[in-house]
């Protein structure tokens, strides 16, 4: 629990990190101030698939998931928005099959999206994001009694989740860009009797894609010329 709370926090700091640092190339306007030519807002749509790397907790095993994220981008750097993100098929945890009871498990993730594009202007430069918010573990049971009867359970566990991640990102077209990337998804809550510890069975690290379509060229500004 330490040491996977330690590393969450590590990778949020790095993010700031090198949010910070990156921000400094030569190229960069404030939005503020004399050397500022003004704010440009545009916004796209991120296609994002996740497949979770199970490390400690060999019942859960890796989920695929599949979703979305819509975003406000400014100068085409910052960048903030909502995601919705789900698992693509329920997750089979059953112990036996003796009883003819099949037990799996599904997991969905919503709320806030935020992070900064590192020189977007190259062809190949790195993101650095942060996903947050509302998530919960959905339980299915089935009891078959032959095979074209059963009866059906299902069962929620609310949890907050909190997904650091850093990608690589290459510009395809002007309104197209695609990404590849690591991250690690901390999950925060208690067990509801679904017999799964969220903080445990549920942070795990990440790979993903992406596949954003939007407007990414920035467009042409008067050239600045200061006044006596």
């Amino acid at each position: 629990m330490k040491n996977v709370t330690f590393k969450t926090l590590l990778i949020i700091v790095l993010f700031f990190v090198s949010l910070t640092s990156k921000a400094q190339d030569e190229n960069y306007q404030t939005i503020f101030g004399k050397n500022s030519q003004g704010l440009q807002i545009s916004g796209f749509g991120n296609l994002i698939t996740e497949l979770s790397i199970s490390t400690s907790s060999p019942r859960i095993g890796t989920f695929y998931s599949v979703g979305a994220e819509g975003a406000i981008l400014f100068n085409q750097k910052f960048y903030i928005g909502a995601y919705g993100v789900s698992s693509v098929a329920p997750l089979d945890i059953t112990k036996s099959s003796a009883n003819l009871t099949t037990n799996e498990l599904m997991f969905v993730q919503t709320g806030l999206s935020v992070g900064y594009k590192a020189q977007p202007m190259k062809a190949i430069h790195m993101t650095f994001g942060l996903r947050t918010g509302y998530g919960h573990l959905q339980e299915f049971s089935r009891s078959y009694s032959h095979w074209d009867d059963y009866t059906f359970y299902e069962s929620y566990t609310p949890m907050f989740v909190a997904t650091p991640h850093i990608s690589v990102e290459a510009n395809f077209f002007p309104w197209m860009k695609a990404s590849l990337g690591l991250g690690y998804r901390q999950v925060f809550g208690k067990d509801d009797g679904l017999g799964v510890n969220p903080v445990k069975d549920l942070s795990q690290p990440i790979i993903q894609t992406g596949l954003s379509f939007g407007w990414f060229k920035p467009k042409k500004r008067k050239a600045y010329t200061e006044q006596p």
